[in-house]
């Protein structure tokens, strides 16, 4: 099955443990219009405080119809700054 890459957008992200680590809350464009980043919300307790972190395309991928994030690309976000955002937005 081919995915469009806005099809991606409010998709759940797995780990590739098959745990949940959060959902595509929007997509960052290049200007040749090629899509590069995948803006993924997670955390947040009752979803009081989540955190969203840009990953590229090239790290997600499809195992067994479920959206999955590569554990390299979770551990480097790690050290990277976040956007934080409340359960409003």
């Amino acid at each position: 099955m081919r995915r469009t890459v806005l099809s991606l957008l409010g998709q759940v992200v797995y780990t590739e443990e098959g745990r949940k680590f959060g959902k595509v809350d929007d997509l960052i464009i290049a200007p040749e219009r090629a899509a590069s980043y995948a803006m993924i919300l997670s955390g947040g307790l009752l979803g009081v405080t989540r955190q969203q972190v840009a990953f590229p395309l090239r790290q997600l991928y499809l195992h067994d119809g479920k959206l999955r994030l590569e554990s390299a690309a979770r551990a480097q976000a790690q050290g990277f700054a976040s956007v934080e955002s409340s359960a409003d937005n």
